[in-house]
């Protein structure tokens, strides 16, 4: 859909990069290392705890790979939070000491 050029408002032009466009810090090889370790926590966690999980799951019937399945992404994305929020922690604080 195109927006047509009113006159008095300022056009913004994409043809110059900006601070927005820059990559964010996030974007790093730390945050895909703790997305990695967070999936392979999530993994030995879920197929230690499984035999628990399938007797709980078994009453929804055909959605219990579901439940699983969701148990497991959810795990991932907790392990993976935790992860980097402990990793930053203790960034943070290395280079706090490093600097007194």
């Amino acid at each position: 859909m195109h927006t047509p050029y009113k006159a008095g408002t300022e056009e913004y032009d994409r043809s110059t990069p900006s601070v927005a466009d820059a990559p964010t810090r996030g974007d790093s090889l730390s945050t895909y290392l703790c997305c990695l370790l967070g999936g392979a926590t999530a993994v030995i966690a879920i197929l230690l705890a499984l035999p628990v999980l399938l007797d709980l799951a078994q009453p929804f019937g055909g959605l219990s790979t579901t439940v699983v399945a969701f148990t497991l992404a959810f795990a991932w994305l907790v392990a993976w939070a935790a992860i980097e929020f402990t990793w930053e922690h203790l960034t943070k604080t290395d280079t706090r000491s490093a600097a007194e």
